[in-house]
């Protein structure tokens, strides 16, 4: 696991970037067979926000994708509902529009 001290926070934020690229080319390896994978996905992107490593003032564009990526997904219950079982109260409440 990375740690979040020191330089490492920008080997973290490279690594955020680096995964978004993977699920936006629906990389397969990354998404997993038949998208298996999105819950993990969602999960390590909102840790990333949930832990501070990926901040909305330092971070936009990186925050922006990471939007552009959960917004439509949130908006297809039958997609969506399978990943939110799965995420952990923290995450749900950054993703219920409730985290400060």
């Amino acid at each position: 696991m990375v740690t979040y001290q020191g330089g490492r926070r920008r080997e973290s934020f490279i690594f955020y970037g680096f995964l978004l690229d993977l699920v936006e080319s629906n990389n397969i390896y990354a998404l997993g067979e038949n998208n298996k994978n999105l819950a993990d996905i969602i999960k390590i992107l909102t840790e990333g926000i949930v832990n501070t490593t990926i901040k909305s003032d330092q971070h936009p564009e990186l925050m922006a994708r990471i939007e552009a990526f959960i917004l439509p997904l949130q908006k297809n219950e039958a997609v969506w509902q399978p990943i939110w079982e799965k995420l952990p109260d923290n995450h749900k409440v950054l993703l219920s529009g409730q985290y400060q």
